[in-house]
C-alpha cells in the first residue's frame, strides 16, 4: 500500500484495485427486477462485501438513491493525500454497472483530507 501511494499514478491503481474487488464480489444484474429493486439489492451486497473484505464496517448508505459515506476512514489514515480512497470508488463504480445499470457514474463529492467531516460518493446516470 505505501508503495502504490507514492507513485504519481496511485489514483488510478486504487481505483482499479476496487473494481477488481467488485468484480469478484457483485454478482450481474436481474434484468426482470425493476431499477429500484436492483439498487438496493446492489447496496445491500456492497455493504456485506466491503464488511467481508476490510474486516469490519467501512461505510454506509445515507438518504437519498446512492449516496455512500465514511466517516474516520481507514484510507484517509493510510493517505493524507485522499487517493486511497479512490479503493471505494472503482469499487461502487462497477457494483452499481455490474448490478444496477452501466451507465452509473461515481463521483466522489467530499474528503475528510479536505477538511470535510465525512468521505462522500454519490451517483447518477448519465445518458
Amino acid at each position: 500500500m505505501k508503495l502504490v501511494i507514492k507513485r504519481p499514478d496511485s489514483a488510478d491503481i486504487f481505483r482499479a484495485m476496487g473494481a477488481s474487488l467488485a468484480d469478484k464480489e457483485i454478482p450481474r444484474r436481474m434484468w426482470w427486477l425493476p431499477r429500484f429493486l436492483r439498487l438496493r439489492q446492489t447496496k445491500k451486497r456492497m455493504e456485506r462485501s466491503l464488511r467481508r473484505l476490510f474486516g469490519r464496517r467501512v461505510g454506509g448508505f445515507a438518504s437519498g438513491a446512492f449516496i455512500f459515506e465514511v466517516s474516520a476512514s481507514p484510507f484517509v489514515q493510510m493517505d493524507g493525500s485522499g487517493d486511497a480512497c479512490e479503493v471505494i470508488t472503482g469499487f461502487c463504480q462497477l457494483a452499481l454497472k455490474k448490478g444496477v445499470d452501466p451507465k452509473m457514474v461515481v463521483a466522489k463529492r467530499s474528503c475528510e483530507t479536505n477538511g470535510h467531516r465525512v468521505c462522500r460518493w454519490v451517483a447518477e446516470a448519465r445518458g
